[in-house]
């Protein structure tokens, strides 16, 4: 039982924290705009794609 408590207490902590990532989310919305974090979040989502595929590209040629 103790240790269903210990689950629920990590998952009720970690709700709350990401919940105030999500306020500071908006924060950051409301004082730069929506669309310019969109815009960065989109660009670091396409760099960290291309990061992936490269060290992949790299692995596979490392591994011939």
């Amino acid at each position: 039982m103790e240790f269903y408590k210990g689950k629920i207490k990590a998952m009720s902590d970690r709700t709350e924290l990401l919940q105030e990532k999500a306020d500071d989310l908006e924060r950051v919305k409301r004082y730069a705009g929506e669309e310019q974090i969109d815009t960065i979040i989109r660009k670091v989502k396409e760099q960290e794609r291309v990061e992936l595929q490269a060290r992949r590209y790299k692995r596979s040629y490392e591994a011939r």
